[in-house]
């Protein structure tokens, strides 16, 4: 079905899918699959899907050519989040490949040549963060996870992998691996935080 009411959110258990396709959301339970694309009432603005991320009531859809799609279900309320050249506060150009939602509430956005974004709780107004004005490696970041340490880790599709304390957004710093390894982190495509034996963990950052 392409209908996709926001009442299909409301109940617990479900798998969302990212496809090239829109979203496919899956009740495990009983196995049905319902579909949310650009055809549906409550329309995504692209079909290609790169990323989603649920938090706090809430589902962002990150797509590759429509920017972000934001559903609050509860409130039924459907907001979108796209590049405007004539206004230098929107979210950057090109696919939203990574996104993080930050305990204070501020949206991480991972793009394509664009950088990384912050969206801070009820605004619209993006802050850039690229490698003109930030330690940012490369401009295409590609994957974004946290640690329990308050630090973002930031993977790049191009130069390799930076880390940035929350609490000081902005400061970003490039990790430095020997030359003999660096070659292996260039092309980050998928991060996950292992927090079990994280108190074990030695940190190599360039500070």
């Amino acid at each position: 079905s392409t209908l996709f009411p926001y009442t299909t959110l409301f109940r617990s258990d479900k798998l969302l899918v990212g496809t090239l396709c829109g979203v496919d959301i899956i009740d495990d339970k009983t196995g049905t699959i319902e579909h949310w694309n650009c055809s549906s009432v409550n329309p995504l603005s692209s079909n290609f899907v790169n990323s989603l991320l649920s938090k706090d009531g809430q589902i962002w859809v990150g797509t590759e050519t429509g920017g972000i799609t934001k559903l609050a279900p509860r409130q039924l309320q459907l907001e979108f989040f796209k590049h405007d050249a004539a206004n230098p506060a929107s979210l950057s150009p090109n696919a939203v490949n990574a996104m993080y939602a930050a305990p204070d509430g501020t949206l991480w956005v991972g793009t394509v040549e664009g950088g990384l974004n912050a969206l801070a709780p009820g605004s619209r107004n993006f802050t850039h963060y690229t490698t003109a004005n930030s330690g940012l490696p490369h401009n295409s970041v590609s994957t974004l996870a946290a640690d329990n340490r308050g630090n973002l880790w930031i993977g790049t599709w191009g130069v390799g992998m930076a880390v940035m304390n929350l609490h000081q957004p902005g400061r970003i710093i490039p990790l430095v691996v020997d030359a003999k390894h660096q070659h292996f982190l260039n092309f980050a495509g998928a991060l996950v935080y292992e927090r079990t034996n994280s108190n074990q963990s030695q940190k190599y950052i360039h500070s």
